[in-house]
């Protein structure tokens, strides 16, 4: 089934509210065929806070940008869709398993190559939407919100220097900064964007450009950071971003997971691929999680792309590719 995603936009501008994070979403007797088969549960109740049951499946999918429709596939296609983009943009695609089944998409990014950038607006910002600007090639997300209010931030929130979010001192641990570092080589001509994870106790205003509040961290050093008892939680859909000197992991779990599965995955791909990888941040998960990757006039996506969101990262290709030193 094949549906314009301008006319889902326009419905989706009408939609009332959602009530709470990850709830399926108002939307019209045609999306509502779309989403039925895919989504389990229905939040309907209008001011209803009490969480809905972990999600068993996320949409997944194509788009087409340039005739701006999108396509529900089976995931395996979805898959193959993403790791089809994001090797023809350059990046390295990676599959993990747990227990001979696919677990999770990461997207390794060169970041002499493609810089991070946070992605933050008033009222929300829908990750499709972000595919179809030209440069942008990898979409994560999201950011945690208010059970209340869907694009009120919980935490730190902040963009090109303005703090938009005061820091939370409960729960979340983490903070996924973005920062220009100077350079060492004289061949380079900008400074690097990259990523920097540091505890919520260490940040300081002024520490970077712009800054994003998450967690729990999965990994910490380079070491594994979740319990074992986190298996005896719910399992939920994961995305995540990983902080790896000059480039950057990012991906999303294929299934409902344990933090302390994917974890222990991520380690092992570390291990394997000889990657530096030393810190790796779960975001907002459940229904609020989602990746895309994008080529020429092609998107792939995991997780739904139309539903706002309140704070995406996005890679975008630099103007001029740096020179590692």
């Amino acid at each position: 089934m094949t549906v314009p995603v301008a006319a889902r936009v326009d419905i989706l501008r009408a939609m009332l509210p959602r009530q709470r994070i990850g709830s399926v979403f108002f939307v019209s007797a045609i999306s509502q065929l779309l989403v039925a088969a895919l989504l389990s549960g229905c939040d309907t109740g209008k001011g209803n806070t009490q969480p809905l049951s972990p999600a068993k499946n996320v949409p997944h999918g194509t788009i087409d940008l340039a005739s701006n429709t999108a396509t529900i596939t089976p995931r395996a296609r979805a898959v193959g869709a993403l790791k089809t983009n994001a090797e023809a943009a350059g990046h390295r695609f990676h599959l993990l398993e747990a227990n001979g089944k696919p677990l999770a998409a990461v997207v390794e990014v060169d970041l002499h190559k493609y810089e991070p950038i946070l992605l933050t607006e008033t009222d929300g910002i829908r990750p499709g939407l972000v595919m179809a600007e030209t440069q942008t090639t990898v979409v994560v997300g999201s950011g945690f919100v208010s059970l209340v209010r869907d694009m009120e931030p919980i935490g730190l929130l902040q963009h090109h220097n303005e703090l938009l979010s005061g820091i939370e001192q409960h729960g979340y641990t983490r903070i996924l900064g973005i920062t220009k570092n100077p350079t060492n080589s004289a061949e380079q001509t900008a400074p690097l964007s990259r990523f920097e994870v540091v505890h919520r106790s260490e940040w300081l205003p002024g520490l970077f450009n712009s800054a994003l509040q998450a967690g729990p961290g999965i990994v910490e050093q380079g070491k594994l950071d979740i319990s074992e008892r986190d298996l005896q939680r719910p399992k939920y859909f994961r995305s995540f971003v990983a902080e790896c000197g000059d480039r950057a992991l990012t991906g999303i779990s294929l299934v409902p997971t344990h933090l302390y599965t994917l974890g222990t995955s991520l380690v092992e791909l570390f291990s394997r691929e000889n990657l530096p990888c030393r810190e790796v941040v779960n975001l907002a998960g459940d229904r609020e999680a989602v990746l895309l990757t994008s080529y020429d006039s092609k998107a792939a996506y995991l997780g739904d792309p139309q539903p706002r969101k309140v704070a995406l990262i996005a890679f975008r290709q630099r103007a001029k590719p740096t020179t590692p030193n």
